[in-house]
């Protein structure tokens, strides 16, 4: 049986009936549901949740935006800008509670459009965006600290009328702490289970090693071997169990701190800050009721539901009982738990334990529609095998490169990385994933790495006009050592390690042309760009 708050009111009354002993024992059992997931809580909640959330999109919008042409391949540069700053606007909408219903509609449909249909611009946020953005649909977030709430209580307040304090049911909560959060992380840990990298206790020190997968230098850390390892095995069992411990409300406070932590400490150590900053919002929702009913009782008029006249509370508007969208919520999630559960089944883990059952000839047929499906399910409700930071980034990624523009005296470095091999704020998130894991490695792949090179390039010349008439690049390398375990100062000896001349860029009437060398020429990793050619 789930938990229940002490002081909660369920919103929809449960039907206590029931015809027989199994009857009455199931009827039991869905009421004492419904009244959990009825329970009422505050709306300010998901109105903090709104605001922030409606922050990092925008945040996220902005960058697409500045880099629309070099997404050219998936968003063509002819009208993107003026779609872009319309769904822009529709989320700026979203923040302040404007229209809030026709806002989540538009982000919805461009996430699904966007995030949902990215391939080579695809990073793992995308999926939680859209699944988000799905249950928005549903979950009444204008209820609170919203232009629509506000017109809302000046119109009451028109016939002499106070509003209460808004409130929602509890299961809209939880279905994005579920779909957003644990979900997620429940799908993750089945792929990290089949991974050497978090078997090994490696997560954490292997990626945060790599000068382009990091902003710092963080060999003072990364040399504890007892901390890396601790802090891996720690967050593979805090995404596995967070499914099972988020339904009890005295351990929400607890999972709120972890979670925050850990994604605080992501936003600091690898270059996807938008991913961590979608997550912490998202964690906001675990923040116990009676916070919100503190900051409630200081900012919302005191008045019963009771004071009202019939008129205004059996009406459908920003405040009724029973709340119909509750079930709207409950459905959408539903969808979202039997997509994702389907392309689960597609895990490495779930295969192994299959086989060792004698079930595997039974999933097989469910696996093979999951795979077909995919592509539908990750646009609608963000459903996707969550494979993230696993041996396949890793292995033979040993070599990265950089591009120089030389074409005129001030020799600049384009934003993948700075001289020191450190990754750029500007070049952060879905430029990171493309350049670090599509253009440059795994592996050695001459024409993958030549897109890359052009596309980058060609979003460079179109910044400017002087650019675009002269345009001739260097294209550096780098090697790491290889890996095989933990090692005390490895971090520090590949930030050492030398920049070589690995080819020659040149733009020449709309052509762009590549040319490799074999005989490189070692540079200091330290050096300035005039120094270095």
């Amino acid at each position: 049986m789930l938990p229940t708050g002490r002081d909660a009111r369920p919103l929809i009354a449960p039907n206590m009936q029931g015809k027989s002993a199994g009857g009455r024992c199931r009827s039991t059992v869905l009421s004492s549901g419904a009244r959990h997931f009825s329970e009422e809580r505050s709306a300010t909640g998901l109105a903090i949740f709104r605001i922030a959330f409606s922050l990092v999109l925008l945040g996220e919008i902005s960058q697409l935006i500045y880099y629309r042409r070099f997404l050219a391949e998936e968003l063509p540069a002819d009208g993107a800008l003026a779609v872009l700053l319309f769904w822009w606007a529709a989320t700026a909408c979203m923040a302040v509670g404007w229209r809030t219903r026709l806002a989540v509609v538009v982000n919805y449909l461009f996430s699904a459009l966007t995030f949902g249909r990215f391939h080579l611009w695809e990073y793992h946020i995308d999926h939680i965006y859209v699944a988000v953005g799905f249950l928005l649909l549903a979950v009444p977030v204008e209820r609170a600290l919203s232009i629509d709430r506000w017109l809302h209580v000046q119109k009451t307040n028109q016939v002499g009328l106070a509003v209460p304090a808004p409130t929602v049911a509890r299961i809209h909560y939880d279905a994005l702490i579920f779909v957003g959060i644990a979900l997620v992380y429940f799908d993750s840990v089945f792929h990290k289970l089949n991974a050497n990298i978090w078997l090994s206790g490696l997560a954490v020190w292997r990626p945060a090693s790599l000068p382009h997968a990091t902003w710092l230098d963080l060999n003072w850390l990364l040399d504890h071997h007892a901390l890396m390892t601790s802090m891996c095995y720690g967050t593979l069992a805090f995404e596995f169990a967070l499914i099972f411990l988020m339904w009890f409300d005295r351990l929400r406070p607890w999972l709120f701190v972890v979670g925050v932590g850990l994604h605080a400490g992501i936003f600091f150590v690898f270059p996807i800050p938008w991913f961590s900053l979608a997550m912490m919002a998202l964690y906001l929702l675990l923040i116990p009721d009676r916070w919100w009913q503190f900051i409630d009782r200081g900012t919302q008029p005191q008045c019963s539901r009771d004071d009202l006249p019939d008129r205004l509370t059996a009406r459908r508007g920003l405040e009724f009982a029973g709340d119909r969208r509750a079930v709207a919520v409950a459905a959408l999630a539903a969808i979202c738990l039997a997509c994702q559960s389907l392309q689960m089944l597609r895990a490495p883990a779930v295969h192994a334990a299959a086989r060792a059952m004698s079930c595997d000839a039974l999933i097989a047929p469910l696996v093979e529609v999951a795979r077909r499906q995919r592509p539908w399910m990750r646009a609608l409700c963000g459903a996707t095998p969550h494979t993230v930071f696993l041996d396949h980034h890793f292995d033979d990624n040993d070599t990265v490169y950089t591009i120089v523009d030389v074409s005129n005296a001030c020799h600049e470095w384009l934003p993948m990385l700075d001289p020191s091999g450190h990754s750029r704020l500007g070049w952060s998130g879905r430029q990171w994933a493309f350049w670090s894991f599509r253009a440059c490695g795994p592996g050695e792949n001459r024409p993958r790495l030549i897109n890359g090179v052009r596309v980058a390039t060609h979003w460079w010349r179109s910044q400017d006009a002087v650019r675009r008439e002269h345009s001739e690049f260097v294209l550096l390398k780098r090697t790491y050592d290889p890996c095989s375990g933990w090692s005390s100062g490895y971090s520090t000896r590949q930030l050492a390690r030398q920049w070589q001349l690995a080819g020659h860029i040149l733009w020449r009437d709309g052509i762009c042309e590549v040319s490799f060398i074999d005989d490189h020429e070692s540079i200091p990793a330290s050096a300035t760009a005039n120094s270095l050619l």
